[in-house]
């Protein structure tokens, strides 16, 4: 007779996993030679078994301590990824975090150039000077995200909630924000040149000093708009600027673009009469 045993499957052994990023975390902390190999540890596991989910949920716990962890490096082990040639910034590039609530995270200057965070959340999440180009973030929440001086281009948000996200100096060239929710963001002296905004909510969102380079206005109100400073250029010369009056002292702009017809509106004698090169307006 053949004896049979029963198996039951069981989720990885998250005790020994959790343990085993902890000692990691540990001798980081105790010698910094040894930080930046154990970060790019760190990264390659989030990396291999970073998974979307079918529901918004936090990541696996083990995901969860690892991104912690490479939040929480501490200024000497920051300093020793700066003097790297080039400077080490963990790179978490392709990973998987559809549906991840990630939200809070502190993900300050970390690679995530095309990960995968469609309908993720990333409210409050600290990304200062991340890199996320080509990153998807359809759908996603990144309600009052700081994104200071992050590179998001060509980064799709479509549909995307950033009421509130801090994007002072950051870089949208070319990124696609069609439908998202942009009510109070902070965008002053972000570069959005031809960034897509079709149909977005831009209720008393800041570009005060903002680059609109070969942007589409055609469906955009941008009455509410703080754009003292800004410099405007219409990707197709027959649309035209839907703005109040005193807006168009405040802003530079080039002969693509066109005034609402009516009383107040007078062209200003400091926008330039011909269409420039984009460079010409860096």
């Amino acid at each position: 007779l053949t004896e049979y045993r029963s198996t039951e499957r069981t989720e990885p052994n998250l005790e020994v996993r959790l343990g085993a990023l902890y000692a990691l975390e540990r001798i980081a902390q105790d010698s910094l030679r040894d930080h930046v190999p154990i970060m790019e540890t760190l990264c390659a596991y989030i990396r291999e078994n970073s998974e979307n989910l079918a529901e918004l949920a936090r990541p696996r716990i083990d995901i969860l301590t690892a991104l912690t962890i490479l939040g929480r490096r501490g200024p000497d082990q920051r300093a020793q990824e700066a003097k790297r040639t080039p400077p080490y910034s963990p790179d978490l590039g392709g990973a998987k975090f559809g549906r991840n609530d990630l939200s809070g995270l502190a993900l300050q200057g970390m690679l995530f150039v095309r990960a995968k965070m469609e309908g993720a959340n990333l409210g409050g999440a600290k990304m200062e000077g991340a890199d996320l180009r080509w990153a998807k973030m359809e759908g996603a929440d990144l309600s009052w995200a700081k994104m200071e001086g992050a590179d998001l281009r060509v980064a799709g948000m479509e549909g995307a909630v950033l009421s509130w996200a801090k994007m002072e100096g950051a870089d949208l060239t070319d990124a696609t924000m069609e439908g998202a929710d942009l009510s109070r963001a902070g965008m002053e002296g972000a570069d959005l040149s031809r960034a897509n905004m079709d149909g977005a909510k831009l209720s008393l969102v800041g570009m005060e000093g903002a680059l609109l380079m070969a942007s589409s206005f055609s469906s955009l109100d941008c009455t509410s708009i703080e754009l003292d400073g800004a410099a405007v250029q219409s990707r197709e010369e027959s649309e035209v600027l839907r703005i109040r009056p005193e807006q168009a002292v405040e802003i530079f702009a080039d002969g693509s673009v066109i005034l609402p017809e009516g009383d107040g509106f007078v062209r200003p004698a400091h926008w330039c009469a011909e269409k420039l090169e984009i460079g010409a307006f860096r």
